[in-house]
């Protein structure tokens, strides 16, 4: 086992390593044709008689899938990586799509006279190496015992080459040029992969037919292939096609991204699988085609389903809740809602007007795709869609504010009726959301090329699970031309669109009454004389009233204050000057809770140790005598380390390595373990520093990748240039400032006065208000985010947003106090676990069970693992003196007394 595979086996949530692994590479398996493919093997040793063989056939190159194999392996079971034909030393050339049948014969026969293959067979694959293990279902479905399969289809012609029964010269284009550069030498490869960026466009203005010219400088013969065989009923395709497989599927698993090119043909694979009786489980995410969360979730699944009895059902990502959500089917029972294009750019159920709209369509200057479906990770996902909606080209139809959330399951379906025209039209439709701010983002978009003499037009959407909001609309964009996959026509045009009675042109969406079993999202009411805006559920009135009676009071109190009660919104409140519910803001210490989730991660894997020497991990931290200081010490501020001799500077937390160094070669300010003081600045630099030498990762990259973006959680390390307009400072506090403390023969006194004495330090340029802070996320003071994000952060802590970010064990551990009484430079009393404030008499923000942090200027947030809640607070303007605004410490008991004894978690009070 290496480091790596440890610290992913802990952040994709695999099992327990139960094998060593040995590896051989660049065997041969011989091909009926006289030829052999390359292949590496990863067996386990011990290597259990119970275990499958799992077979991977890429042609992307095998040393690209040593971590996975690896992974696989040290669970038990052998791995064979087998290049495809013409790929990386085996032989032959590469044809896409057309040997792989006889190859994938070949595989499992060689398979079956191996002494350690002569077992079941489970695939695993993505995108073109999906299609080969849909390719060896199809060769020999007796000895497959599971499928584990991402971003793919059966049918690769109407998926990838020909979506929408049209031509995509920008995927196949993509595809090539990385196919024709992947073996070059790494630099080489480099610079042929600018050139081809550079040639890209010109490729894609040129013919269908000259396009792998133009892009490579030579004809590109499968490309060839493609454009001259446009029937979709030519048998050229047949090698293609493997949807009969469906209906003799063994259990699988079919992990999909609602923005990759493959969503609409692998959910209608999971749909007909279903259908037929097979047994197969569909996990759909926010992803685009290249998304790193879908190899871990490609593998924890694929061994569940080789280790654990198969299941059913579907796990999809609901875009607008941000949430996960579990339902027996896909889609699930849906009704019809009907909404008309009507005057005003309006969409509506009950039209008041007619619609005669038209446009020109110039293919020289088309609007920007701005996300959606597509290879190109540049352009796919969800994005804003400023760019293309300022457009005179791209109409734009929006419902007004929901007053209640409406939640969409399915495809979506756009009728349009337009007066006949003598030559073919594009048609792009567009479904966004677009939120209480007015930004609007795509969530589906169909295309449909409608041939002369069309009168109407019918869209189907690509599929989506998504919860409109209380406060946002619905918006549906039209264009003709502009889209990821298809480039134009290549004609100057007029599109028109006609709504009238008889006659309307309707959007459809498959809409599920009553959500999720989701909240009603209540809107502030209208006319109300207070500004609070919001929604509480039912039975948290007194908590939206108390807000209500703070603003009445004080018309300078502002702020966002957020409860989750398991996944579930209970509270989600602003008020007050510059309240937003969906503004950012920074929350100072807060941060260090947000930091510790990646230390819980590391602590939950076994990688961090919280009784190991520091010096284990870090060698240099030895020095001055902390060659003994713990992990446990370090990060309960028991190590002496809370100030370095000539002062922390604000670039020490910006460049934490140079900071870190400092630290390693300071003296501590008492013997470390025999008391506790607050490191307010210098335990982020610890932190970072300790997870940088544990996994050789930086601590903000691990929180993006594995806690915050799989989750959609509304809190950064870092903040994204994107995000940057929802930012605001915290308004300064009232009054004059506090002066610094004097430096006087205290050890309180010694540590602040260090802390503020380097020439360029304020304690304002240690955080968020410094830009430079901001952008880095530093983990002491750079957190940026909202109140909703902070509650859904420390509801995922207690494992109800998406898979657990820690076992509960772990959380438990890091919230035992660790140090309770007089912090001796706080000079205060105050009670810390692992990282994570406790509540204390003075500070009794939640039960004894609770873990959280609060910041300078007011902010708190923590879980409470005994009333089952996640709690974010944030003042517009800060606070004097720092730490929990004493109002947030009161919500946070109203929020208490609000659950009723029998619901608090473990039925106790």
């Amino acid at each position: 086992m290496t480091i790596q595979t440890r610290i992913m086996g802990l952040l994709a949530r695999l099992p327990e390593r139960v094998a060593s692994v040995d590896v051989r590479r660049d065997l041969a398996t011989p091909l009926r044709d006289g030829g052999a493919l390359r292949a590496d093997l990863w067996l386990p040793r011990p290597l259990r008689a119970s275990a499958s063989v799992v077979l991977i056939r890429t042609p992307y190159g095998r040393e690209g899938m040593d971590l996975v194999a690896r992974l696989v392996a040290e669970r038990g079971h052998p791995v064979v990586v087998q290049s495809c034909r013409g790929t990386f030393g085996s032989a032959g050339v590469f044809d896409p799509f057309r040997t792989e049948s006889a190859d994938a014969e070949d595989t499992l026969a060689w398979l079956a006279a191996q002494p350690w293959g002569d077992r079941p067979v489970s695939l695993l694959g993505a995108s073109y190496f999906g299609h080969t293990a849909y390719t060896a279902v199809a060769a020999d479905a007796s000895r497959i015992s599971s499928v584990s399969v991402a971003v793919t289809a059966t049918d690769m012609r109407a998926s990838a080459v020909y979506p929408d029964g049209v031509f995509a010269p920008e995927t196949a284009l993509v595809w090539i040029a990385g196919l024709t550069t992947q073996e070059l030498p790494r630099r080489a490869q480099r610079r042929a992969m600018r050139a081809l960026t550079r040639r890209m466009p010109a490729a894609l203005a040129a013919p269908e037919k000259d396009a792998d010219r133009v892009l490579l400088g030579e004809t590109y013969p499968p490309y060839q292939d493609w454009v001259s065989h446009d029937r979709a009923d030519d048998p050229w395709w047949e090698p293609t096609r493997r949807s009969q497989i469906r209906e003799i599927m063994p259990p699988s698993v079919l992990v999909a991204g609602w923005y990759d090119p493959f969503v609409v043909g692998q959910l209608a694979d999971h749909e007909a699988m279903v259908e037929a009786g097979r047994l197969t489980r569909l996990i759909v995410g926010p992803w685009t085609h290249g998304s790193p969360p879908i190899a871990s979730h490609l593998v924890r699944e694929s061994l569940r389903l080789q280790d654990e009895a198969p299941r059913g059902g579907a796990v999809v990502w609901d875009g607008g809740l941000r949430r996960w959500v579990e339902l027996g089917a896909w889609p699930p029972a849906a009704v019809t809602r009907r909404l008309v294009l009507d005057g005003g750019a309006a969409l509506r159920l009950d039209p008041r007007s007619s619609l005669d709209l038209s446009w020109i369509v110039d293919p020289g200057d088309p609007p920007p795709p701005a996300g959606g479906r597509g290879l190109n990770p540049r352009f796919a996902g969800r994005r804003r869609q400023t760019a293309r909606e300022r457009r005179a080209d791209v109409p734009v139809f929006s419902t007004h504010a929901l007053r209640s959330p409406l939640t969409i399951a399915g495809r979506a379906s756009v009728e349009l009726v337009t007066p006949a025209s003598d030559r073919q039209q594009d048609w792009f439709v567009r479904l966004c959301d677009v939120d209480a701010v007015g930004v609007s983002r795509n969530i589906a978009d169909g295309f449909v090329r409608t041939p002369p003499g069309a009168e109407s037009v019918r869209a189907e959407l690509s599929p989506a699970a998504f919860t409109f909001r209380a406060g946002h609309r619905i918006r549906l964009q039209i264009s003709g031309t502009g889209h990821p996959f298809h480039p134009s026509l290549g004609e100057t045009g007029r599109r028109r669109v006609l709504s009238r009675a008889g006659a309307w042109s309707v959007l459809e969406l498959p809409t599920i009454e009553g959500g999720w079993r989701a909240l009603p999202a209540t809107p502030a009411e209208e006319g109300a004389m207070s500004t609070v805006l919001g929604r509480v559920a039912t039975g948290f009135e007194p908590v939206r009233d108390e807000v209500v009676r703070l603003t009445d009071a004080d018309a300078d109190f502002g702020g966002q204050l957020c409860v989750y009660r398991g996944d579930r919104v209970v509270v989600d409140l602003a008020w007050g000057p510059g309240a937003a519910l969906a503004g950012l803001t920074g929350f100072y210490s807060v941060s260090k809770g947000v930091a510790a989730t990646v230390v819980a991660l590391l602590i939950d894997g076994g990688a961090l140790e919280l009784d190991r020497p520091v010096a284990s991990y870090w060698a240099e931290f030895a020095a001055q005598g902390k060659a003994s200081v713990t992990v446990r010490e370090l990060l309960s501020h028991q190590a002496g380390l809370a100030a370095v001799d000539d002062g922390v500077r604000p670039g020490d937390a910006l460049d934490s390595r140079e900071g870190a160094a400092r630290l390693a070669a300071q003296l501590p300010l008492w013997r470390p373990g025999t008391a506790f003081g607050y490191h307010g600045i210098t335990i982020g630099i610890l932190m970072e520093e300790l997870v940088r030498r544990v996994t050789g990762v930086e601590l903000q990259e691990l929180y993006e990748e594995h806690i915050r973006a799989s989750r959609e959680i509304d809190v950064f390390l870092g903040l994204p240039a994107e995000q940057s307009h929802r930012y605001r400072d915290p308004r300064p506090p009232l009054g004059p400032a506090e002066p610094a403390p004097a430096v006087e023969d205290d050890l309180a006194a010694a540590a602040f006065g260090r802390l503020l004495r380097a020439p360029d330090a304020t304690l304002a340029e240690f955080g968020p208000f410094s830009p430079a802070v901001r952008t880095r996320g530093t983990a002491a003071a750079g957190g940026v985010g909202s109140a909703h994000g902070l509650a859904r952060l420390y509801a995922a802590a207690l494992g109800h947003i998406g898979a657990p970010i820690a076992s509960p064990d772990t959380f438990a551990a890091m919230s035992q106090v660790q140090v309770s009484g007089h912090d001796i430079v706080l000079d205060a009393p105050m009670s810390f676990g692992i990282v994570f404030m406790k509540p204390h008499a003075q500070l009794p923000f939640a039960s004894f069970r609770a873990f959280g942090h609060d910041g300078a200027g007011g902010a708190l947030a923590f879980a409470d693992p005994l009333h089952d809640i996640g709690f974010g607070y944030i003042p517009t303007r800060m606070t004097t003196p720092g730490g929990a605004d004493v109002r947030a410490v009161a919500l946070s008991g109203l929020v208490r007394a609000c659950l009723a004894p029998a619901r608090v978690h473990g039925g106790r009070a």
